[in-house]
C-alpha cells in the first residue's frame, strides 16, 4: 500500500511543483462582490480551488454518510434490534460454536426430562 500511495504521490508532487514554477505570474482575481480586486499568483489561485473543491467534496460525502447512518439506526429501532448491533459494530456478529450448541441441546433435553 506505500508503494503505490508514492507511486501516486510522487508524480503528483512533481505535477504540483511544474505548474508553480511555470505560472508565477500575477493574475487579478476579482471577486463580484463589490470592488474588491487581489493580484494573486496563478498557481496559488488553482491550488486554492482544488482544496476548496476537495474540502466541499469531503464535507457533502460525509453529510450523506451520517444520513445513511442515521437512516439506518431508524430502520434497526423499528424493527426492534439490538443495541449492542448498533452502528459501531463491526463484522458478523459472533456466533456460538457447534460445541457450545450441541452442550446447551443436551442441557435443555435434560431438563425438560
Amino acid at each position: 500500500m506505500k508503494i503505490l500511495r508514492l507511486m501516486i504521490l510522487l508524480p503528483l508532487a512533481a505535477a504540483v511543483v511544474a505548474l508553480s514554477v511555470a505560472n508565477r505570474h500575477d493574475v487579478s482575481f476579482n471577486l463580484a462582490i463589490g470592488q474588491y480586486v487581489v493580484d494573486l499568483p496563478l498557481y496559488f489561485l488553482l491550488l486554492a480551488t482544488f482544496f476548496a473543491g476537495l474540502l466541499t467534496g469531503g464535507f457533502v460525502a460525509t453529510i450523506s454518510r451520517v444520513k445513511r447512518w442515521n437512516k439506518g439506526r431508524q430502520t434497526r429501532r423499528s424493527a426492534g434490534a439490538a443495541p449492542e448491533a448498533g452502528i459501531m459494530s463491526i463484522g458478523r456478529p459472533k456466533s456460538k460454536s457447534k460445541s457450545k450448541q450441541l452442550v446447551e441441546a443436551k442441557s435443555s433435553q435434560k431438563e425438560d426430562q
